[in-house]
C-alpha cells in the first residue's frame, strides 16, 4: 500500500498510529493526522475528475484518407487510465488493425470486413496542470519515430487539440508531418467517442485524414504503477 493510499483510506486516529509519538506531542499528532488525511483525499480524487468522460476502453472503426494515399479502413481501440497515485495525470494507449476481407467461419459474414494486421500505435499521457478543467496536454510518442505535444481546449465533453510541439528521429521517412489536429466528441450518456483528426506534411497543407466512431467497452478506473 502506498503512503497516499493510507492516508485518503485511513482515519485521522488511525493515521496517528504511524506518526512517531515522541516527535509530535498529543494535540499536534491529532492536527497532523486529520491534516495528512484531508491533503490527501483532496490530491487522489474525491472531487471530479475532469476527465472521467474518458476514462476507460473505446473500440471501434474509422476511415482514413489523404491526397497521396488510397482510402483505407480500420479497427481502432483507445484506452484511458488514471494515474493511480492520484496524480493530474491520464494514461492513454491507441492501437489499430487494418480492416480486411472476412472468410467463412470468421465473425460476420463471409466478405464482411474483420481486423487484420496492426496499422498503427501511439501511446503516452495527457496532463492536466492544476487539475483544470479547461485545458491538458497530451504528450504522444509513435513507432514512426515521431513525438509530439499538444494542447488540449476542454468544452464539456469536447475536446480540441492542436500540436504545439513535433519532433522526430533521424530515422523517421519522410514526407515529415508538420502539424496536426484532433477533434474529440464524446457522448456519455450514449458511451459514444466520435473524432477527427487532421495532418499537414512537408508534400501537403493541413487537411482531414481521419474519422472514427467509437463505442465505450470497458470502465478501467485504474492500473497499478
Amino acid at each position: 500500500m502506498s503512503l497516499l493510499t493510507l492516508f485518503r483510506s485511513s482515519s485521522p486516529r488511525r493515521l496517528a498510529r504511524f506518526i512517531p509519538h515522541h516527535h509530535c506531542p498529543p494535540p499536534a499528532l491529532a492536527s497532523l493526522a486529520t491534516t495528512l488525511h484531508q491533503r490527501a483525499t483532496m490530491a487522489t480524487g474525491d472531487r471530479p475528475h475532469p476527465l472521467e468522460f474518458l476514462i476507460g476502453t473505446w473500440s471501434g472503426r474509422g476511415e482514413g484518407f489523404y491526397p497521396t494515399i488510397p482510402r483505407f479502413e480500420f479497427f481502432e481501440e483507445l484506452t484511458f487510465v488514471k494515474n493511480p497515485a492520484g496524480r493530474p495525470v491520464v494514461v492513454y494507449t491507441q492501437k489499430t488493425r487494418r480492416a480486411v476481407a472476412g472468410e467463412a467461419g470468421e465473425a460476420g459474414a463471409e466478405g464482411s470486413k474483420v481486423p487484420g494486421p496492426p496499422l498503427h500505435a501511439e501511446s503516452g499521457f495527457i496532463r492536466m496542470p492544476g487539475w483544470s478543467n479547461e485545458t491538458c496536454e497530451l504528450i504522444l510518442s509513435q513507432p514512426t519515430g515521431v513525438a509530439s505535444v499538444e494542447v488540449g481546449t476542454i468544452s464539456g465533453t469536447t475536446i480540441a487539440w492542436e500540436t504545439t510541439g513535433i519532433v522526430r528521429s533521424p530515422s523517421a521517412k519522410p514526407p515529415h508531418v508538420t502539424q496536426f489536429t484532433r477533434s474529440w466528441i464524446i457522448d456519455p450518456a450514449e458511451k459514444t467517442f466520435k473524432y477527427t483528426f487532421s495532418m499537414a506534411t512537408d508534400n501537403t497543407p493541413l487537411q482531414p485524414h481521419l474519422e472514427v466512431v467509437l463505442t465505450k467497452v470497458e470502465d478501467t478506473a485504474q492500473i497499478e504503477a
